[in-house]
């Protein structure tokens, strides 16, 4: 129970110890095919804890939820493309940046909007519609903008999209709807974030694997991966914030959390199945600052006085 209680009070931490492991042990490097089973999970663990019926009250009201999910998978990820085209002609770069621009909010995102204080609730639904958008706008913003740099299998990342989130959303809703006093789902919502979490990390530990050997060879590289991640997820940020600017901070926040942190694990699997090894470092790179993003994005909006 100790080493339960130390995962769940030090959540970024364990998020963060799946980079060194991976350098440390890289024999885990076989084991990338269980990584869609492992995201299949958490995001099955995650979806339990979403309230269906909070869900169902926004659907009667789409036009917002409607309108910042197609701002976030669309409008930011085009965005992020071209500024990053005009920098660099390294395209295994701007894959990631752009896979990472253009995979859904992260569930936990909504659990960062509690935290300081903006509407949940919003970013739940949000979170719920870009989930369902991802299988279609992924495969879309790939083929529009890269089909002649990048060659993928569109209709298999289609196919893996709808996988990944339906079968985990159905599931939890079964979980929930029948057997939501279960010793089971219940125990699903006690240890939710130790559940989520050192799975993540463990995902991050096999693709850190994977691409270890390049890692020690160059340092730099790796580097400059990580300044270009930072520099998007401030962009997140700001444009969560600028999509709606005439609304209260309550909901101006939430949109901008929807945003920023975004579900980088699906990004690290689709990576690895579709993408060059190059790309899927990058994008497993990307993780890094994720957890580190809470206190800056809580500074950035008390600096805004939207708190």
């Amino acid at each position: 129970m100790k080493i339960v209680r130390f995962i769940e009070n030090n959540v970024s931490l364990v998020l963060l110890l799946g980079v060194p492991l991976g350098l440390i042990l890289p024999f885990f490097a076989p084991l990338k095919w269980s990584l869609k089973y492992i995201l299949m999970f958490v995001l099955f663990v995650s979806f339990v804890k979403i309230d269906f019926q909070e869900v169902f009250l926004y659907l009667r009201r789409p036009f917002l939820p409607l309108y910042v999910s197609g701002m976030n998978m669309f409008v930011a990820p085009v965005l992020v493309f071209f500024a990053l085209s005009l920098l660099t002609n390294d395209k295994s770069m701007v894959s990631a940046m752009l896979l990472l621009a253009a995979v859904p909010s992260g569930v936990a995102s909504t659990a960062m909007s509690d935290l300081m204080g903006a509407d949940g609730s919003l970013t739940l639904i949000i979170t719920i519609f870009s989930h369902f958008i991802a299988p279609f706008s992924i495969p879309f913003l790939f083929y529009a903008l890269m089909r002649k740099v990048v060659h993928i299998n569109y209709l298999g990342i289609s196919i893996t999209m709808g996988e990944l989130i339906l079968i985990p959303l159905v599931l939890a809703y079964i979980a929930k709807r029948f057997y939501g006093n279960s010793a089971f789902v219940q125990f699903l919502f006690r240890r939710n974030k130790s559940l989520t979490a050192v799975p993540i990390s463990f995902i991050s530990l096999i693709v850190i694997s994977i691409n270890a050997h390049f890692i020690y060879e160059y340092p730099l590289e790796v580097l400059k991966y990580l300044a270009v991640a930072y520099a998007v997820y401030y962009f997140f940020i700001f444009f969560g914030l600028l999509e709606v600017p005439k609304m209260d901070g309550k909901r101006r926040m939430a949109i901008s959390n929807s945003k920023t942190f975004m579900n980088v694990s699906i990004g690290i699997v689709l990576a690895i199945q579709f993408f060059d090894p190059k790309t899927a470092l990058i994008i497993t790179l990307s993780q890094i600052p994720w957890p580190t993003m809470f206190p800056q994005v809580n500074f950035v909006m008390k600096k805004l006085r939207l708190k």
